[in-house]
């Protein structure tokens, strides 16, 4: 696996967070310089900023998921044509170099063969019959040996290449069957009736029953979305009232830990090491909490924080939102665990079904995970609908939001360089890994998260030991999960 695809989904998601963070905190300095917030205390209603704000944000969020489709298409197109010019170019200098080769033979033979009739007039009349065949034999040695080489393509290559070579034939003659195949037996392609998961029998679960109907196929996508759109909507509304790093700690541990949980009940991660594996996981939640226990007393050092001096307290009028905005999130993001499992058992790879995925191009493979990525975008809009605030109560909010020019640039930014690089990194690596491998990004976006907030903010920042001994274990136990698991 290409180590890019594991950094590409954690930092996706830190930019992602970040923009989505920053969008939230200037809306609400606004909000609360302009007096349109009466209280900060209390549930959210239809006239709160933080809720009109998030309903759009996360309506925005899945409006990007429908990018998903075109954007794949158009860079595995590239990638494909770029890979077949190079396929091209290495049979063009394979062939080049087999005939330069043969010509060199060609002239040593025939200049040997000059030199024997210098003996007599009648040994050069009957060899010259032979001379002939000599040289048809030659002419067929040559276009033998040009078969050979663009069978071969490189024929000077190495093993690896070679072993590459072959797997990229596999491919071609794999889906050239089963394009065949489709065509014989009249399958039906027309919108989102062709799950993937279906062409494949295999083991853990996955049925091998045909091609859904659409209506079978549009439930699917419903039960998806519906698990998708409660974390969706809960994630972003706790980056109004919390932190971006409190907000990427609790979710991405409840993630992990809910994730981890499915994936061995439900039979789908590996029975191997599996008590190994949760003394590895169980020291990076207590590095976790670690972390999470001494952030209180490194934002006491650094002044976020001040201590009332009548009650010894900590004085932060934003304890109650921080805490509300701690427990929807991590109770919203249980949901996300629910999500894996079925995505995984209706449009599982052909890796966590015992198969290998050589046969299987990474573009074919991102296209259609893109396309069911798109449909169950377009089916959470469908449900955000209903929710979305009257005009006349998000008209100013609106109207602000349409005229400011840093907010179009922050939203563009987590979309282009968050949310899409995030979504297609998973593609790839739920192409070459099996599931349970996606955890460990959960750990890793918490340790670049903080080195984020470290890195942007270095005068505001304060570390301590403890909080050190968290991280370590947190990334030791990291990495270990990343070379077990994959």
């Amino acid at each position: 696996m290409k180590w890019y695809s594991w950094f590409g989904t954690v930092l996706g998601y830190v930019v992602q967070t970040k923009c989505l963070s920053i969008i939230h905190s200037k809306i609400m300095m606004r909000s609360l310089a302009k007096g349109e917030r009466d209280a900060l205390k209390g549930p959210a209603t239809g006239d709160d900023p933080a809720y009109i704000l998030t309903i759009y944000l996360t309506f925005i969020y899945c409006v990007s998921l429908l990018f998903m489709l075109p954007v794949a298409q158009f860079a595995c197109e590239r990638i494909a044509g770029m890979r077949w010019h190079q396929q091209q170019a290495a049979r063009e200098s394979a062939s080049s170099n087999a005939v330069s080769a043969n010509n060199d033979t060609t002239t040593t033979t025939l200049s040997s063969s000059s030199a024997v009739p210098s003996a007599g007039a009648g040994t050069a009349l009957t060899e010259e019959p032979l001379s002939t065949t000599d040289n048809s034999d030659s002419s067929a040695t040559i276009e033998m040996d040009l078969l050979n080489a663009v069978e071969a393509q490189v024929p000077m290559c190495t093993t690896r290449q070679q072993e590459r070579i072959r797997q990229e034939q596999l491919r071609i003659l794999e889906d050239m069957q089963e394009e065949q195949a489709e065509h014989v037996t009249g399958i039906a392609t027309e919108g989102g009736s062709l799950p993937i998961s279906s062409s494949r029998s295999g083991s853990r679960g996955v049925s091998n029953d045909g091609p859904d109907s659409p209506v079978a196929y549009l439930a699917k996508l419903a039960a998806l979305a519906v698990c998708l759109v409660v974390p969706l909507f809960t994630y972003v509304y706790a980056l109004s009232l919390s932190p971006a790093f409190d907000v990427s700690l609790i979710q991405n541990t409840s993630v992990f830990e809910i994730t981890t949980l499915l994936f061995g009940v439900c039979g789908i991660s590996r029975k191997r090491n599996l008590f190994r594996n949760f003394l590895v996981m169980m020291t990076a939640l207590v590095g976790i909490l670690i972390v999470s226990y001494t952030k209180a007393t490194c934002d006491l050092l650094s002044g976020k924080l001040t201590i009332n001096k009548h009650t010894g307290e900590v004085a932060d009028p934003f304890l109650f939102d921080r805490l509300k905005g701690g427990l929807v999130c991590g109770l919203g993001s249980l949901m996300l665990g629910p999500f894996a499992v079925l995505w995984h058992h209706w449009f599982g790879s052909d890796v966590q079904r015992g198969r290998s995925t050589a046969a299987v191009p990474v573009e074919k493979f991102v296209v259609k995970h893109s396309m069911h990525v798109s449909l169950v975008g377009t089916v959470c809009l469908f449900l955000l609908l209903p929710f979305i605030p009257k005009l006349t109560r998000s008209f100013d909010l609106i109207s602000s939001l349409y005229m400011d020019k840093f907010f179009w640039v922050t939203i563009m930014c987590s979309i282009l360089f968050g949310t899409l690089p995030n979504l297609f990194a998973v593609m790839a690596m739920l192409h070459d890994r099996t599931p349970e491998f996606l955890t460990t990004c959960n750990l890793g976006a918490i340790i670049f998260m903080g080195l984020t907030d470290w890195i942007l903010e270095p005068g505001q920042t304060t570390i301590v030991q403890w909080e050190v001994i968290g991280y370590m274990m947190l990334a030791s136990s990291c990495i270990f999960l990343t070379v077990t698991l994959r």
